[in-house]
């Protein structure tokens, strides 16, 4: 009996790690993908400032354009936060952690 608990006890163990390894892995994808594409956005929107220049009126209209898009994109998300956010990482937890492994 004291063999099955130790064993179990290092299953559970294993079965965290393997578990944490993945939120983990997530977390860091996640994170160089969003540093990536924060770039790649900047640099767009620094190109669809110069395109619009000629056509608003200058550089300064064209860059007040863009901001008000970016605040109207951000209240967008803020207002759906719950489902575009919230529930996928609670979704993603709980298949992560609550859900049991197939055992092979």
């Amino acid at each position: 009996m004291k063999r099955y608990v130790e064993l179990q006890t290092k299953y559970v163990q294993l079965d965290f790690v393997s578990k944490m390894t993945v939120l983990i892995a997530a977390v860091t994808v996640g994170a160089i993908l969003f540093a990536l594409f924060s770039i790649v956005i900047l640099f767009l929107s620094y190109a669809l400032a110069l395109a619009l220049a000629p056509s608003v009126g200058g550089m300064s209209v064209s860059c007040g354009i863009i901001a008000l898009i970016y605040v109207a994109m951000a209240i967008t998300v803020y207002l759906l936060r719950q489902r575009l956010i919230i529930n996928p990482i609670a979704n993603f937890l709980g298949q992560l952690f609550l859900n049991k492994t197939k055992e092979k």
